[in-house]
């Protein structure tokens, strides 16, 4: 229960003063429309002030509702009272009156008397009310005791099952929002319901009030800041019925550019036509939390190994559909990440029709021969994902490449296994590196013995070249021997590369074997049959045949082995035929006769002519091994060396068409597109390109850009700027804005704004004005009128004053002149007139008693027109009238005596100019005391 002192007020006088009384008010319940149990105690004062027969009427506020069972509770008042009363309720009044019979004992000083009220329903409306008074009197009493009880606060009454249900929490995004609520009081047909939104929601004014259930009528909605009223039209509806089901829903309720929680609840309250609260809830809204619409993935993380061209694939697509074309941007890190990933698309555009349906990415990693790491280690590349130009998408995470490295430090031997004849057979092979070196790599060749020479003797591997094959030519000794003999060629790796540095882990089997004979053929002695040939020993003279060695064919009998030419080569044991020599295939040469194989193309050379060695490939040209041509480099790639096996990827900011040898910088107000595969896109309106190498910047608020801009520019003077993708508007006359804003302002009162691109507004001079907003030219003050405050209209001059067009204020007529209106110079009086200032017309001078009168009458009106009350309407009267008239205004007494004897003095005759000097002094009091 709660109880509130409240203080005995005495608002009349009494027999029995008791100025220290005091009255306490408690009530069971202070909701709205509850049937409370008022209670109240009222304590004597040092007088005793209930007399065996007073009379004691509760008078409540007249929103409280008495009903006729309305009663108070004699148990209770027996307790504290003695004697027998009578109780009456008077409903329509609100009042209830306890009419003491006389027979009991007044109450004396300090002593306690409880009234409990039952049968009394609190308003129907929320709010700090009084409750109201008590009047004590005694029968007969010539005066009544009154004690005011203090106000009392009536609670809300509450809104059942109130439920709050958003369609979606994009942050930026508009969204439906519907309430289901049921009331447990009447709604007026003239009430209304409010909404309150959490703070964040600053600005309401797109809602769209799109459905009411439970509620008949029609209405509408008004909204600030954070706060919406459906409220219905007049006469369009009835008062709803207690615990009424409502459904609402509002339409493009916009959420804020933020991210997290709403807030902790939404305010729904019923009001009525006064906007006094009926009922209230709080609906819990913690759990709504606001999000972006976001990039999603079909994986976070992809796997590729360097070289498959086969690479790997991702899709993406958005939560939410964009306002409008939608740009997704993808880019990886650094320049030396991007070398190693390549993207198919690096861009797509999401439209408000194929926003979740997922687009594939395809993402390969060129072989780059660059040793980064064993086979069982990985490399991670992050890609970007950027929405350009639509900020309601949050940063999307990133998609990892984890890369499988497929380059180790190697060198490779073409052949292991060699043989020579002595003049009639040399031979050849291949060394090459399998990744590209840091730093020179040299090869150190060295023979076993002197039966064979091998030329070059030492080779050179650099970072440049480290992809062409070198080639080591054996030729077997001219020195005289009969021998047969097996001979070796051992190698010697010297570099810095930690990775080409140890002979035994990377070229373990550094050996090459030659098998070497003598051919000493001075004459055949026996014929040999085809695909072998006679080895003569000239010191026997003996000969024996010998299969044909590999590259040569033998016709048989004593013909000596014919090498197969340069651009074919021949693998067969014991060829009998030069049909044995093939040609070699595409990508394959034979620079050399007698060759067994064709040697591969190496990576960064063409062979097209296989009879020759490898041409190297120009600058912005490439090719892999074993292509017999080298191939353009593709557009977003350049090579600006030659024999290369690969093309560079084209940095960010730049352009690299087809065939590119160098990249093309972007031209001020341009961006790289597409990773340079592209030609530069221009900077589009509304963004930023102050580096070619970072994508369009959105421009604030406040600032624009045109096609191609560098930097956005802030909205100049006198402009607005309402969208950035447009040039400033001008804001027309009437109008002005400052440096930065977004939109022009109506010109403010007491200034103008003449030219459509003002961008401070221009204060009325003195003797101007505007009194509405939106003006292009200070008016000038018209004649008649007073011009002192510039914001406001004209104000008509008194009678008796004046001003000139263009004046800011009203001039007094002087004297000697008069003022016949307010609108034109002062006249100057005719000769026999005079005036004595703040005249309308010129008085005459003259010496009869009529002219007298109306000379004294011409002093009267200066008067009057001094009189705030007497202007205009008595300036006619007569001088008699005109003292009387002043006897209820207030003017000094002396001057009014001094009117009087003036008046007296006209009656009589008397000399005008007596007269004239009396008026004269009275003009000169009016002005003292005016």
């Amino acid at each position: 229960m709660q109880r509130t002192w409240l203080s005995l007020l005495l608002l009349a006088a009494s027999p029995v003063v008791a100025l220290d009384a005091t009255v306490s008010t408690s009530w069971s319940n202070a909701t709205v429309s509850a049937t409370s149990r008022l209670e109240l105690v009222l304590t004597a004062g040092d007088d005793p002030v209930l007399p065996a027969d007073a009379l004691l009427e509760i008078r409540l506020n007249s929103l409280f509702t008495v009903a006729s069972s309305a009663a108070v509770d004699e148990s209770v008042l027996a307790q504290t009272l003695d004697g027998s009363w009578n109780v009456t309720v008077d409903t329509d009044a609100n009042v209830l009156a306890i009419q003491r019979s006389g027979d009991g004992n007044a109450v004396s000083s300090g002593s306690q008397i409880r009234f409990q009220l039952t049968g009394v329903s609190n308003p129907p409306r929320a709010g700090k009310i009084d409750v109201g008074t008590m009047e004590i009197a005694a029968t007969g009493a010539p005066s009544t005791q009154t004690l005011t009880l203090q106000s009392m606060e009536i609670r809300p009454g509450a809104i059942w099952n109130a439920q709050v249900t958003l369609s979606n929490v994009l942050s930026g995004r508009t969204a439906s929002l519907r309430m289901q609520l049921t009331l447990a009081h009447t709604l007026p047909h003239d009430g209304a319901v409010g909404v309150s939104l959490p703070y964040i929601y600053g600005a309401l004014s797109g809602v769209v009030l799109s459905r009411v259930t439970g509620l008949d009528g029609d209405f509408t909605l008004s909204t600030k800041n954070n706060m919406l009223w459906i409220k219905r039209k007049a006469g369009s509806g009835t008062d709803s019925a207690e615990m009424q089901d409502v459904v609402l829903e509002l339409d493009d309720v916009l959420h804020p550019l933020l991210e997290g929680p709403i807030g902790p609840s939404v305010l729904l309250q019923t009001l009525d036509a006064s906007n006094r609260i009926i009922d209230q809830t709080y609906v819990d809204t913690s759990d709504y939390i606001l999000t972006k619409a976001r990039i999603l993935f079909s994986s976070s993380n992809v796997r590729v190994t360097e070289g498959d061209l086969t690479g790997a694939q991702y899709t993406v697509s958005l939560s939410a559909p964009p306002f409008r074309d939608a740009t997704l941007l993808l880019s990886v890190g650094d320049s030396i990440s991007r070398a190693k990933v390549t993207l198919d698309p690096q861009s797509i555009i999401f439209s408000t029709s194929n926003w979740s349906t997922p687009t594939n990415i395809t993402v390969t990693v060129p072989n780059d021969y660059v040793v980064s790491g064993t086979s069982t280690q990985e490399s991670v590349v992050a890609i970007t994902h950027t929405i350009a130009n639509d900020d309601t998408f949050a940063g999307a995470n990133d998609v990892s490449v984890h890369i499988s490295e497929n380059d180790f430090p190697a060198v490779h031997i073409s052949d292991r296994f060699l043989a020579v004849i002595e003049g009639l057979r040399n031979s050849s092979y291949q060394i090459s590196l399998l990744s590209q070196p840091v730093s020179d790599v040299v090869v150190d060749v060295i023979p076993h013995n002197s039966l064979i020479e091998v030329i070059p003797d030492q080779i050179v591997f650099t970072a440049s070249t480290w992809n062409t094959p070198k080639i080591i030519n054996v030729v077997a000794s001219t020195i005289m021997s009969n021998v047969r003999a097996t001979s070796s060629i051992l190698h010697h790796l010297a570099s810095t590369d930690v990775n080409y540095n140890n002979d035994g882990y990377i070229f373990p089997q550094n050996e090459v074997l030659v098998y070497y004979e003598s051919l000493e053929m001075d004459s055949c002695m026996e014929p040999c049959r085809a695909g072998w040939f006679p080895l003569v020993n000239i010191s026997t003279g003996d000969s024996q045949c010998v299969g044909c060695p590999l590259g040569h064919f033998c016709a048989g009998s004593c013909s000596a082995p014919v090498p197969c030419s340069k651009g074919t080569s021949s693998s067969v044991e014991f060829a009998g035929s030069v049909d044995t020599c093939q040609a070699c295939p595409l990508g394959t040469y034979a620079h050399t006769e007698g060759l067994s194989t064709c040697m591969t193309c190496p990576a960064g050379a063409s062979c097209i002519d296989a009879t020759t060695s490898p041409q190297p490939c120009s600058t912005g040209f490439y090719s892999g091994a074993s292509e017999n041509q080298c191939h353009e480099c593709q557009a977003g790639t350049y090579n600006n060396e030659t024999f290369q096996a690969a093309c560079l990827p084209c940095p960010q900011g730049y352009y690299c068409a087809k065939g590119s040898i160098n990249p093309v910088p972007c031209a001020e107000g341009y961006y790289s597109v597409n990773f340079g595969s592209t030609p530069c896109g221009r900077c589009p309106a509304g963004f930023a390109c102050s580096d070619p190498t970072v994508g369009p910047v959105a421009c604030p608020s406040g600032s624009y850009s045109l096609v191609g801009s560098l930097t956005c520019s802030p909205c100049p003077s006198g402009n607005s700027c309402l969208s950035a993708e447009q040039a400033p508007q001008p804001c027309g006359n009437g109008y002005y804005s400052t440096q930065g804003s977004i939109a022009c302002k109506r010109c403010p009162r007491g200034y103008a704004c003449s030219s459509p691109t003002t961008s401070e507004p221009a204060a009325c001079a003195l003797g101007t004005y505007t009194s509405i907003e939106g003006e292009v030219a200070c008016r000038t003050c018209s004649a008649g009128h007073s011009c002192v405050d510039v914001t406001q209209s004209p104000v008509l001059c008194d009678l008796g004053s004046y001003s000139l067009e263009g004046d800011h204020e009203c001039h007094a007529c002087p004297a000697g002149k008069y003022c016949p209106n307010q609108y034109s110079s002062a006249s100057s009086c005719a000769a026999g007139s005079y005036s004595l200032g703040n005249a309308t017309l010129p008085a005459l001078v003259d010496t009869t008693r009529s002219v007298l009168r109306h000379r004294a009458n011409y002093v009267m009106q200066a008067v009057i027109v001094r009189l705030p009350h007497c202007r205009r309407r008595n300036v006619h009267k007569a001088p008699t009238a005109i003292v009387e008239q002043l006897h209820v205004h207030p003017v000094r007494m002396d001057i009014r005596a001094r009117l009087q004897v003036i008046l007296s003095r006209v009656r009589s005759g008397r000399r005008a100019m007596q007269t004239t000097r009396h008026a004269l002094h009275v003009q000169e009091a009016t002005n003292a005391h005016y």
